[in-house]
């Protein structure tokens, strides 16, 4: 199976220790939809405790409902949320019963959800598994929300440990509900950040700024400059799509706040604007470099590119996939950050692994998201054989893919740290991601971490693009678009614009990718099947094990 180092095995991540200064954002959706979940997760999380406590206490097994019974219809019932109502039994038209959780019997009162306004605006409690539902379900992107799942409970455990938090700390804690648009009868839109606080002792300055102040030099200047927030609103400009917030206790201790409306432009990079690639939505792309480019044709040939992912912090995990939607369980042998030396830990850590995938996940979460590479890793001469050696690697349309390159070595050296070259050919796939923007100092760029793989899939996973099953729009030896290369041959780089998702190419075949991820005891893990495998087969969402030192064109 054909394999390389891709688009998408190249990840430029923005880390948090750097001076930046551009246009930057998050989505206003992560912030209203996280907020959103949170509600509904301290919620629901009440609900079901009160409803178990009933239940125990009772001496006679009663259950706090009324006699209203629901019958709830499953095939209406996305995938990604089926797994909600797993060992329930449902009778031959897919359906559930359910009876309604009585609230005043359990002392519930002004809840946000389950007052009966609509026909399932209602809570209700399964017999069977004890769980409680909520029958209408709260939508959050592309998942509804029934009872109480894992990544609820994460959201409320990580409230609850930022609420001890903050009541430990003597600084100014600022919060925002996250950014509101007002969409104008003109087309224009007003932005605004909404309910705006500073909350904390004896606070003397609450300040804001449009656009970015970095944390070692916020004290400075906001001593002088920035404007007094004298209102939960605030409008930002059009132009710089972010802000700063200060505010600062009469002990000099203070807290700095950065929102991000738009995706951070890292410093050396500018954001395309070419036939609308500015939407987050469609996959937001920059280039290297400062001046713009005429036409997107020659921006694609001549300049390193990379597409923005956005996250939720809360859905940032590896996962299985099936119907083309995550289900959270993906198997124990499959771990990162990973060592080969099982002795080394996170504070004895050689490989540098544990360090990385930390600054790494810590960057995601502050700036919600990441860039990964807009087209596989490209070599400007063809590889043939692993005697090619290192050559220079780009991220461009219309290059020959990097291939003939293992991951790393299959030993360790000495005391367990490792270099990361693959036989003969020179440094492997780690070291030439790594090594592709060593010098910068706006961004870090690394190999694919399997996290990463996962939540670019749910970001480009929708009708046209099945992950788990990607024969109609990767280059597989089943797709019918394959009358344009050669057969079981890679093509080069961007080969087909029907290979794209989310102005991604070629995440699905083509060449599998090496990431990060591990597999049982000295074995990497590749992903995205390849172009003489079939998309049903070894579809984008693939993952397997092999050799790290594995750098052959066929196996």
């Amino acid at each position: 199976m054909k394999k390389g180092i891709t688009a998408t095995s190249v990840v430029i991540m923005v880390v948090v220790i750097f001076i930046l200064v551009g246009t930057i954002s998050v989505a206003s959706y992560n912030s209203v939809q996280n907020a959103k979940k949170l509600v509904f997760a301290l919620e629901i999380s009440n609900i079901q405790e009160e409803v178990d406590s009933f239940v125990k206490e009772s001496e006679d097994s009663e259950y706090p409902t009324t006699q209203n019974t629901f019958t709830l219809d499953l095939s209406g019932v996305t995938s990604s949320s089926l797994s909600q109502f797993d060992g329930e039994t449902k009778d031959s038209n897919n359906q559930i019963t359910l009876y309604e959780v009585d609230l005043s019997i359990l002392g519930i009162e002004d809840t946000e959800y389950g007052n009966n306004l609509r026909e399932k605006d209602i809570y209700a409690l399964s017999l069977e598994t004890g769980k409680v539902y909520y029958l209408e379900g709260v939508k959050s992107k592309d998942k509804t929300y029934y009872t109480l799942t894992q990544d609820l409970i994460d959201i409320k455990e990580r409230n609850e440990k930022e609420d001890e938090e903050e009541t430990t700390s003597s600084a100014p804690t600022i919060t925002t509900d996250g950014f509101l648009v007002n969409k104008l009868s003109n087309g224009e839109e007003e932005i605004y950040l909404s309910n705006i606080k500073a909350e904390g002792d004896n606070i003397k300055t609450f300040k804001y700024e449009l656009g970015i102040i970095p944390e070692e030099t916020a004290k400075s200047y906001f001593s002088s400059n920035g404007k007094s927030i004298n209102r939960d609103r605030l409008k930002i400009s059009n132009d710089t799509k972010n802000m700063t917030l200060y505010a600062e206790n009469i002990n000099g201790e203070y807290t700095i706040k950065h929102c991000y409306y738009y995706p951070i432009i890292p410093e050396g990079f500018i954001a395309s604007d070419i036939k609308g690639e500015d939407k987050v939505s469609d996959g937001l792309v920059i280039y290297e470099g400062t001046e713009k480019v005429s036409t997107d044709a020659d921006a694609k040939t001549t300049r390193n590119q990379f597409v923005w992912v956005p996250v939720d912090i809360s859905e940032f995990k590896r996962t299985a996939w099936s119907n083309n939607a995550p289900t959270g369980t993906i198997s124990s042998s499959y771990t990162e950050p990973y060592s080969y030396n099982t002795s080394i830990t996170e504070t004895n850590d050689l490989t540098g692994e544990y360090a990385e995938y930390k600054k790494m996940k810590e960057s995601v979460e502050k700036y919600g998201g990441f860039y990964i590479g807009r087209y596989e890793a490209g070599s400007e001469t063809q590889r043939t054989n692993v005697a090619n050696g290192t050559t220079n690697m780009v991220v461009r349309k219309d290059a020959y893919v990097y291939n003939y390159v293992g991951w790393g070595p299959s030993t360790t050296s000495v005391e367990g740290d490792i270099t990361y070259n693959s036989l003969n050919q020179g440094k492997g796939a780690v070291e030439l991601s790594r090594n592709l923007y060593e010098a910068s100092t706006s961004v870090k760029s690394t190999l694919i971490y399997g996290v990463q793989w996962d939540t670019a899939l749910r970001f480009i996973a929708d009708e046209a693009h099945n992950v788990n099953d990607s024969s109609s729009w990767g280059n597989h030896s089943n797709n019918p678009d394959r009358t344009t290369v050669s057969p079981n041959s890679p093509a080069k780089t961007g080969a087909h614009e029907n290979w794209k998702a989310k102005n991604i190419y070629d995440i699905a075949g083509n060449v599998r990718e090496w990431t990060m991820e591990a597999y049982s005891y000295n074995y990497r893990v590749y992903r995205g099947g390849s172009c003489n495998t079939t998309g049903s087969s070894y579809p984008a969402s693939s993952c397997y094990g092999n050799n790290p030192s594995l750098c052959s064109s066929n196996n």
